[in-house]
């Protein structure tokens, strides 16, 4: 459980993921998804890093939704880096879907 929220991880890397998923849809949740990962972040068990991979990639992907291309570059490299030495290729996977999309956004984004 975290503290800040009495969330078990689990259920805080999927409530990222619906606001990643909403703020996609209605950009009036983006700040609202922010906050909340931010919180999830912070209050993430250091043990639990194959699951800090999820929050850093859902922390990334709604900054994309955002245009904050910088927190996006740090939160995909942090995820890749995690993935990587946590052997995990479910992760790296996403990670590495997180970077490509600010490689491949539109010239003047």
């Amino acid at each position: 459980m975290t503290e800040r929220t009495g969330l078990a991880c689990a259920d805080v890397t999927w409530a990222g993921h619906t606001f990643v998923r909403l703020a996609t849809k209605r950009p009036q949740y983006t700040s609202d998804g922010i906050k909340a990962l931010e919180e999830a972040r912070a209050a993430w068990p250091r043990g639990a890093r194959r699951g800090s991979v999820e929050v850093l990639t859902a922390s990334a992907r709604i900054h994309l939704a955002s245009g904050d291309f910088d927190q996006v570059a740090r939160h995909a490299a942090d995820a890749v880096r995690i993935a990587t030495d946590t052997d995990s290729s479910r992760n790296l996977t996403a990670a590495f879907a997180v970077q490509s999309a600010i490689t491949t956004r539109p010239q003047g984004l």
